[in-house]
């Protein structure tokens, strides 16, 4: 049986959102929360949760970025994606239509921030707001 594919992500300092995302021998330039990571993660902090956390699905730009072959489900974001960041939501936590009545993250953005979204299995099963 083959070992699990891990993804290791681990920001630079605690003072930047920047980091490296590493699958097998692939490394990459990552984004985490503006909050840092930190294993007592409490939602609004901004931040990245520490641990083991399953790899749910992965969203991107098909004009910007060549994804391979993947074992998460994986979608072609587009310009009215957005992911609701209002805890109040029944949508909080999840892909979101722009526009909506609730507050959300443009994922189609000119600086590349969301090119690649892995989504992790962290409140999500259900996600909990405030």
């Amino acid at each position: 049986m083959s070992e699990p594919q891990i993804l290791n992500v681990q920001a630079d300092s605690g003072e930047t959102s920047l980091g490296w995302a590493t699958l097998g021998d692939r490394r990459w330039r990552c984004t985490v929360g503006a909050g840092g990571v930190r294993e007592d993660k409490v939602e609004g902090d901004a931040a990245t949760p520490a641990g083991r956390f399953p790899l749910r699905r992965i969203y991107f730009r098909n004009d910007r970025v060549v994804l391979p072959t993947v074992r998460p489900p994986a979608r072609a974001i587009n310009e009215h994606d957005g992911w609701c960041d209002d805890p109040r939501a029944p949508v909080y936590n999840r892909l979101v239509r722009s526009p909506n009545d609730w507050s959300h993250e443009k994922m189609w953005r000119d600086d590349g921030l969301y090119d690649l979204v892995v989504v992790v299995g962290y409140n999500d099963d259900p996600p909990e707001g405030e």
